[in-house]
């Protein structure tokens, strides 16, 4: 063993890295009494986490009798994670975070490279990740939060069940904060519990940034809440931005840029608004905000609040494998293929049409341009039990609309049969997800 004496004289003799010097390591130093500086002869390759013999190291140079030190120290070619390896040893499970091609990568936050947003708001916007059971999938979102341009981690808060310690271990890997909740039997209790949690870790703040369980961010997830978060802030109508379409299909969604207004409350990946929290949900959630995303939740008096979300989602959920009550309809929804970007930066362009008013401006000139669908357009598929049908549209149009006729305003028996012609899964006892005033865009 090398013992501390050893390794300073070494030291003194111009190594920079003898003191992560470790069993089994290799490790090479060409040096000299008096250096001024340190050697730059000199590497080290670590052990494999398993105790297996690290790769080899050679060395071809013409050593001088005088050796120039370096004032600063020489980046080593290996890195030693040696606070990720604890932990997989101490966890098992954790398949690619803990494989040895990658436990000794330097997990670090990525700088922002969009000069016009330094500064901006969404930096200093607290976004709380709620994992589940799946310790892979929980890697997995923590990952794709930690590659988002511009992200302080100290801002990043993770609320994890107490039956779960090693959220706790693995937060701290990635720099993040974290609290611990009461246990819990179901994820939508741990849920409620991580929402109200949020606001007393963060009291100050306008806005916090939800996450659940099992998601990958897009990688312009925090650019897109950036560019959505003026018209949250301006209409009082809004309740939160979500990163989810229910809707968005690869067959159903394409366009990066655009946004529309729902009156789905919010779900997966969303922002949501301090007074909202305050005013409708604070010592309610167990009333409103109990179940899935795919069952809703409803808060009461308001009548008129929506919810922006994108035609592309920013988020993408794993598919669900949970067995549910509605295992069947659940299965459509996740696991048919699902549009998510995976640009790095789109720029939003229908930002200010958002506004309550400029909204309904912006639909009655969508309609007013769009072509008519008429029923003989839609036999094809309602002869097949309303299945999707590859349309062969009449006109080369940018814009059609259908119009569906309705018993009463909580009627949505037509339009039920004619999403399904779109590829859409909309469950038959429900109220269509994405409406905006009885309108599917």
């Amino acid at each position: 063993r090398l013992g501390q004496n050893a390794r300073q004289l070494l030291n003194e003799y111009g190594s920079s890295m003898i003191q992560n010097l470790k069993f089994r390591d290799v490790w090479y130093f060409i040096g000299q009494k008096k250096i001024e500086g340190f050697s730059t002869f000199e590497q080290i390759s670590y052990a494999k986490p398993d105790s297996g013999w690290p790769n080899s190291l050679q060395l071809f140079a013409c050593v001088p009798l005088k050796l120039q030190g370096t004032k600063v120290r020489p980046d080593p070619m290996a890195y030693r994670n040696d606070q990720r390896r604890e932990f997989c040893a101490k966890y098992e499970g954790y398949v690619d975070f803990c494989d040895i091609g990658h436990i000794d990568d330097l997990i670090k936050p990525v700088s922002l490279v969009y000069s016009n947003f330094k500064g901006h708001k969404i930096f200093s916007t607290p976004i709380v990740i709620i994992p589940g059971i799946n310790h892979n999938a929980v890697v997995n979102t923590f990952q794709t939060i930690i590659m988002q341009c511009g992200l302080n981690p100290k801002m990043v808060l993770v609320c994890w069940d107490e039956k779960f310690q090693e959220y706790s271990e693995l937060a701290e890997l990635f720099g993040f904060q974290n609290r611990s909740l009461t246990s819990s039997t179901k994820y939508t209790d741990v849920m409620m519990k991580a929402i109200d949690m949020a606001w007393n870790v963060f009291p100050d703040s306008d806005h916090i940034i939800f996450i659940e369980e099992e998601l990958l961010l897009s990688p312009d997830f925090l650019f897109f809440m950036a560019q959505s978060m003026p018209i949250l802030e301006q209409d009082s109508s809004l309740l939160a931005i979500s990163a989810w379409n229910y809707n968005g299909y690869e067959t159903t969604s394409e366009n990066s840029s655009l946004l529309y207004r729902v009156e789905d409350f919010p779900s997966l990946g969303f922002m949501l608004k301090k007074e909202v929290y305050k005013k409708y949900m604070q010592g309610k959630l167990d009333a409103c905000c109990n179940k899935r995303i795919w069952d809703g939740w409803h808060i009461q008096n308001i009548s008129e609040g929506e919810v922006i979300i994108p035609d592309v989602s920013r988020v993408y959920r794993q598919p669900f494998l949970t067995a549910t009550n509605d295992e069947d309809y659940v299965k459509t929804l996740f696991h048919q293929p699902r549009a998510t970007n995976l640009e790095q930066k789109v720029k939003l362009f229908n930002v200010n049409s958002l506004g309550k008013n400029e909204y309904e401006m912006e639909i009655l000139k969508l309609l007013r341009n769009s072509e008519p669908l008429t029923e003989a357009f839609f036999q094809e598929c309602l002869k097949n039990s309303a299945t999707q049908t590859r349309f062969q549209f009449p006109k080369q149009r940018q814009f059609y609309s259908v119009y569906y006729a309705q018993e009463n305003a909580a009627d949505f028996t037509v339009l039920t049969i004619l999403t399904k012609c779109f590829g859409l899964s909309m469950h038959d006892k429900r109220k269509p997800n994405g409406l905006h005033k009885g309108l599917l865009r």
